[in-house]
């Protein structure tokens, strides 16, 4: 799916008739092509996306500083959001920190950072993500395009569902010990306990 056909599927689903660019003149073509960058980084920031996520060494920033932390690094050009910043050295690797415009403070010297990248071609992204786009983009375009408050509000409930199906799906591999830590939660505390 490329831009147009995402943006035609959006058209559709509000009962507009489809475009032949983004470029016409017409006004489904200029409200479909300005909501469509901003849609595209709203959906890739509602969840850390496996297939958006990256990891790079952190970059110093020479001069720049964050209020109450040691270190500035450069947050990556082509983030959207930080998920995590790793330690070299710490435990499981993950530190404080906080993300200030284009600058990362944290307090260790050196390490990598993991973040939601821009991706704005569509085409790369699973089939369920794209659906997610189509119904965000008719939500936020139906208002506009039609002057029916409803209709954004049911395609912003399906597009939450959605969403939230597509989570699901993408849920990041990682190496994590089990969360509970509750003695009863143990299969060996009732055996001890006897």
């Amino acid at each position: 799916m490329n831009n147009l056909e995402a943006a035609n599927r959006a058209l559709v689903m509000i009962g507009v008739e489809p475009i032949g660019s983004l470029d016409d003149r017409n006004k489904a073509a200029r409200v479909m092509s300005g909501l469509l960058p901003e849609t595209k980084k709203a959906v890739l920031n509602e969840f850390p996306w496996d297939y958006a996520l990256r990891i790079e060494p952190l970059e110093p920033k020479a001069g720049a500083t964050v209020k109450g932390y040691t270190h500035a690094f450069k947050l990556p050009e082509e983030a959207l959001s930080v998920q995590r910043v790793y330690s070299n050295d710490s435990f499981r690797g993950v530190v404080d920190y906080r993300v200030v415009g284009d600058v990362i403070g944290t307090n260790i010297e050196s390490g990598s950072v993991e973040y939601v990248a821009w991706l704005e071609d569509i085409e790369d992204w699973p089939r369920h993500v794209q659906e997610c786009l189509v119904t965000r983009l008719a939500s936020d375009a139906a208002i506009s395009l039609t002057g029916d408050g409803n209709l954004m509000h049911a395609l912003l409930q399906k597009y939450m569902t959605l969403a939230s199906h597509s989570a699901e799906l993408s849920v990041t591999e990682e190496n994590v010990a089990n969360m509970r830590k509750a003695e009863y939660a143990r299969p060996n505390y009732v055996e001890a306990r006897q």
